[in-house]
């Protein structure tokens, strides 16, 4: 039983950090703090069931000192494997905020929103609304990026984000410059991007 629940979270955590479908719902046990739990706990619950099996005590420290240093070094590559491995390739996000909803329901515009060193980065993307099944984009839609530090530039900051229609989306700029695509409501592909924040 516990050599199942070890592998269980192992495989389920590790399928959650790869995510091929983009479904939502998996995203936070794909994250590194999960991913790098599984990785502690699935070596410890291993240790247990095998010291509950193994009669001689001295076997028995053997298995529970390894069970030990394998959780530890697990945990700590935890973090950058999972990061590595994860479908996004950066660290978790600080936070997640819907910023528009089309008007028949069906779909999302939310701001993923990471910090850098120095910076902070809002990685727009479009997710379909239904329920479990519900998915992400892999195309980032649009990114705004800024400092901490200095007023950033009025083209870099997001003023309003909207929904024309059910597959139109319009961002608009703190400059006033309104920006407006389309996209595929079965792929959620847009037509066209706004990366000008995305990199450097």
């Amino acid at each position: 039983m516990l050599c199942a629940v070890a592998l269980v979270a192992v495989t389920g955590t590790a399928l959650a950090a790869y995510n091929p479908w983009r479904l939502v719902r998996l995203e936070r046990f794909g994250r590194p703090t999960a991913v790098t739990a599984a990785l502690f706990v699935a070596p410890l619950l291993l240790g247990v069931a095998v010291w509950l099996v193994v009669r001689d005590w001295v076997a028995r420290g053997i298995v529970a000192g390894a069970a030990l240093l394998l959780a530890g070094a697990l945990c700590v590559g935890g973090i950058p494997l999972s990061v590595v491995f994860s479908r996004s390739g950066e660290g978790p996000p600080v936070s997640t905020t819907v910023l528009a909803v089309a008007p028949g329901g069906r779909f999302e515009l939310v701001d993923v929103r990471y910090s850098d060193f120095g910076f902070v980065r809002d990685v727009l993307r479009i997710r379909s609304r239904a329920g479990l099944r519900s998915r992400e984009s892999a195309q980032v839609l649009a990114c705004f990026r800024r400092s901490y530090e200095e007023q950033a530039a009025p083209d870099r900051v997001l003023r309003s984000a909207r929904f024309v229609d059910d597959t139109r989306v319009e961002l608009a700029a703190r400059d006033g410059v309104a920006w407006t695509t389309t996209f595929d409501p079965r792929t959620l592909v847009a037509a066209a991007t706004l990366p000008r924040g995305c990199t450097g």
